[in-house]
């Protein structure tokens, strides 16, 4: 598969994360299993070195197309302290992968990628797919955070193994025997109730994780943002460069700005913060209004345009009128019945150009009126990327609603961008359209859209078959099996539990205040949108029993910096929302704030607008970015009486 195909089908996904919930889902049939990912990251864990020090490894995942493993890239270990303040008292080793610069003659500062989360690992992004031509003249680093992907990772797989050592296996099944099933969390319970619920399911495990990562060595207070930035200072050194760029993405952000802040000895040329996590906002009240505040920033999108505000005036009064009518009485068409739920699917889900057909579904439901509603549902339309593809809108519809099946069932993006390849990669057979609804049939089974799926194979021209057959080419002729298994089961790895509970436990939530997050919630615009008290609930619900030491205060204060930093902020990011780019860029003294028009969590990808602007940034990062891209990206607003159709 082409590397703009795979970029364009990961963009259609969206995996459900159940971070609160992932213990119970998985303890059960994972007790003591283990897979390949296991064993490397294992052995990785088992080398013996001196604090300090690197040590060359085979690399735990290859990568593709030309490479060539110690010519191109390379792969190592770092091995740090557990804990700076006592450097004798053990050790950790953290993986990292090299792109070598392709010039004979590089530059002597890399681009250093920061992996989010917190949790996941920068290995699992080593490529230079990011980054293109810069690869040209700068080497390019990926390593993995403490407590990630092969750098000790603290997550449930790893807690579980070293609880059979510690307890026995007939104690720990006696453990996992007494927690319920998930579903029975009510939900809908107010925040006091549900974290009296919650806090008794997670307490004791998160008490006997701990203690077991502990009795392992691994004391879960030294797995803090501050020692990753001492981690990188140190790899760097130890790998001989004295100086380098940034690219912080999600959590990578607070990273880069832990970097910064602690280490200002150390000379960064620049830093890209993507989707940033600003230290001084409140988690909490942000977590409580984020999904409302894009959908409102898309209504307010809508009234600053002349023509779609004539068209569909008042949007943000009227949309939560229409909600609060459709929990009383949801309307009817034909065999489907849409009620606030099955709205709220819609108007949260702004991937694409979804956004352009929002302001004309809610006019035309108000009116009793479904066919732009279906339309979005069955992916007829709002599934074009913002800037454009060469994928035509029937074979788009398809692959989305493949992808939509696929990631509604599994719970990690390589798995279903797996079962994605194996239908598309059917389109080659001598009867493509049998051939693609038998895999779909079998892979598939049991989900909602696999109906509507099977007629969109039906109804493909061969023209559009000749088109899948084109995307898969390049997987039938260079698939790796054995990569491409390692691949999806450290895709399935790719979080860390315990990691992220540690970093919101330890240096987020002490600043945040629930109370304020309650009340933002009660005095929302549209009150159908506010998240659920149990959502807000989880988050403290996990602290429970896994303390992290004394609250540092400097993770809540402001960094102060006149580094050249890029800030790219989506307009539709609903886990690091708007209000952290705006609050950095008043906050940083050298900072560029870019909101990118139609866009949610990560904006830079391989290639398009954000990547243009990244990459020119990293040559120039004294020279203001040019942004006239950018225009190409606002919402073009799907208008009355025009044909329902993608806005070319």
């Amino acid at each position: 598969m082409t590397r703009d195909t795979l970029l364009f089908i990961i963009g259609l996904l969206t995996v459900a994360a159940m971070l609160g919930l992932f213990l119970w889902i998985v303890v059960r049939p994972r007790l003591v299993k283990g897979n390949q990912i296991a064993s490397i990251a294992g052995q990785i864990a088992s080398i013996k070195a001196e604090v300090g020090t690197i040590t060359r490894i085979e690399c735990p995942l290859k990568l593709p197309g030309d490479e060539v493993e110690g010519e191109t890239y390379y792969c190592g270990v770092y091995t740090a302290p557990v804990d700076y303040d006592k450097p004798e008292g053990g050790s950790l080793n953290l993986a990292f992968t090299v792109l070598r610069a392709r010039s004979a003659s590089p530059l002597p500062d890399p681009i250093v990628y920061l992996a989010g989360g917190p949790g996941q690992s920068g290995i699992l992004a080593a490529g230079d797919a990011l980054y293109g031509d810069l690869r040209q003249d700068r080497d390019l680093i990926f390593p993995a955070q403490r407590g990630t992907l092969f750098a000790q990772r603290l997550s449930l797989e790893e807690c579980v193994p070293l609880l059979a050592e510690q307890m026995g296996s007939k104690e720990l099944k006696a453990f996992v025997a007494q927690f319920p099933e998930p579903n029975t969390f009510d939900r809908a319970l107010p925040y006091d109730e549900y974290l009296a619920q919650y806090v008794q399911r997670a307490g004791p495990i998160n008490e006997r994780c701990r203690q077991a990562f502990s009795a392992a060595g691994l004391n879960p207070d030294q797995f803090t943002t501050a020692n990753s930035a001492h981690d990188l200072v140190g790899l760097m050194a130890a790998l001989g460069y004295n100086s380098f760029n940034l690219h912080g993405v999600s959590y990578g952000t607070r990273l880069a700005l832990e970097t910064i802040r602690r280490h200002p000895e150390v000379n960064i040329r620049s830093v890209v913060l993507d989707s940033p996590s600003a230290p001084t906002a409140d988690r909490q009240v942000m977590l409580a209004t984020a999904t409302h505040d894009m959908v409102v920033r898309l209504l307010e999108v809508c009234a600053e345009d002349a023509d779609c505000n004539a068209a569909y005036p008042n949007l943000v009064e009227r949309t939560a009128a229409l909600l609060d009518r459709l929990a009383a009485q949801p309307l009817t068409v034909g065999d489907r019945t849409i009620g606030q739920p099955e709205l709220i699917a819609q108007l949260t889900d702004l991937t694409n150009t979804r956004s352009n057909y929002i302001p004309r579904m809610i006019a035309e439901l108000e009116a009793g009126d479904a066919t732009t509603y279906l339309a979005l549902l069955n992916g007829d339309v709002g599934v074009q990327p913002v800037e454009g593809s060469t994928v035509t809108s029937s074979v788009q519809g398809l692959v989305a609603q493949i992808a939509a099946a696929a990631a509604a069932g599994k719970g990690n993006i390589m798995t279903s961008i797996t079962i994605m390849a194996d239908i598309l990669k059917a389109g080659r057979e001598p009867d493509p359209r049998a051939a693609m609804k038998a895999v779909a049939s079998e892979k598939l089974a049991g989900a909602a859209e696999l109906p509507n799926i099977l007629e969109r194979i039906d109804h493909l021209t061969q023209a559009e078959i000749d088109e899948i057959a084109g995307l898969t080419d390049d997987a039938h002729r260079k698939t790796d099996q054995a990569e491409t298994d390692r691949r999806t089961q450290a895709f399935a790895r790719n979080d860390a539990h315990f990691m992220l509970s540690g970093i919101v436990c330890h240096e987020e939530l002490p600043f945040a205040d629930v109370d304020a997050a309650l009340e933002a919630g009660d005095r929302l615009a549209i009150p159908a949108l506010r998240a659920p008290d149990s959502l807000l609930a989880t988050e403290v619900g996990n602290c429970t029993d896994y303390p992290m030491g004394a609250t540092d205060p400097s993770y809540h204060e402001p960094v102060r910096s006149d580094i050249p930093i890029l800030i790219l902020q989506g307009e539709f990011d609903v886990r690091t929302p708007p209000a952290n780019g705006r609050i950095l860029a008043e906050q940083l003294e050298n900072a560029t704030l870019v909101l990118v028009p139609q866009a949610g969590h990560e904006t830079w990808t391989g290639s398009g607008c954000v990547a243009a602007i990244g990459k020119s940034f990293f040559m120039n990062p004294d020279q203001p970015p040019d942004l006239s891209c950018l225009e190409a990206r606002r919402a073009r607003f799907s208008m009355p009486g025009q044909p329902l159709e993608e806005i070319p």
